[in-house]
């Protein structure tokens, strides 16, 4: 490994790659997303724990909401190839907090874990080793 590929790691982590080949998902999906634990995610982790109080702060409920907020705000950029559900911050909360898309957020927070060190800065960097997603209208 070289220097340059660890920073290009760093990168990803902070600024956002491409993921694809997601579990449960069909492989024409790819998602942009940031890795857990970037600069945004703890700044708004530690906003909200400093606006909850020790009671909400356990509550499952209000950990729950806050979490979903995390990986709205801070992790999940964009999408590819759900072409009935172009992708816009309004519908990713609703992608995020609807139950019957679970395996969704679980494709976001796998994509998160692993986007450093498997993510791509763009699809095209793919396309010789597999065909792009298509685009949604």
């Amino acid at each position: 490994m070289k220097i340059s590929d660890i920073k290009a790691i760093s990168r990803r982590m902070e600024s956002g790659g491409w993921v694809r080949n997601l579990p449960n998902l069909p492989p024409e999906i790819a998602l942009k997303v940031r890795a857990f634990n970037n600069s945004d995610y703890r700044r708004l982790f530690d906003q909200y724990g400093k606006e909850l109080t020790p009671e909400e702060a356990k509550d499952p409920a209000v950990q729950e909401k806050t979490y979903v907020r995390l990986l709205h705000e801070t992790i999940l950029e964009e999408w590819l190839g759900i072409e009935d559900a172009p992708y816009s911050k309004e519908r990713a909360l609703e992608f995020l907090t609807d139950p019957e898309m679970k395996v969704f957020r679980e494709a976001v927070e796998h994509a998160a874990s692993i986007v450093g060190r498997h993510g791509l800065d763009s699809l095209e960097t793919d396309a010789k080793n597999s065909p792009a997603p298509s685009v949604g209208n």
